[in-house]
């Protein structure tokens, strides 16, 4: 019986641990847009007025910092992602060796990187 009550226990965390892999990929775009909108110039000047007229005389500066934080938030989220995956295969799956941990984690990552990367 208690073999039983574990193969579910196991079916249980595998499907929570899938759907936390969904999260990631159906999660990752609106987290990036959303942390690129709030470093944007613009809607740093709606908290910080008095940054619009040093926008406004330095319009060089703020297109370049328009350019890198989207850049650099992207970059930090798609650092991340291993880790994330990491965290969730260790917590939901039952994983025999390091090494099957590392295959599941690329190949999950290699799919992440081609959907992200090359067809978006």
């Amino acid at each position: 019986f208690k073999i039983k009550r574990r193969s579910s226990r196991g079916k249980g965390n595998a499907l929570i641990g899938r759907l936390l892999v969904a999260s990631v990929f159906f999660g990752f775009f609106p987290i990036v847009i959303g942390i690129s909108s709030i470093l944007s110039v613009h809607s740093l000047t709606q908290v910080v007025p008095s940054l619009e007229d040093w926008t406004l005389e330095h319009d060089n500066f703020a297109a370049l910092w328009d350019g890198l934080m989207g850049t650099s938030a992207l970059s930090l989220m798609m650092d991340f992602v291993p880790e994330i995956l990491f965290v969730i295969f260790t917590k939901f799956y039952r994983m025999r060796s390091g090494v099957k941990l590392q295959y599941k984690i690329q190949r999950w990552y290699f799919f992440f990187i081609v959907t992200f990367v090359l067809l978006v």
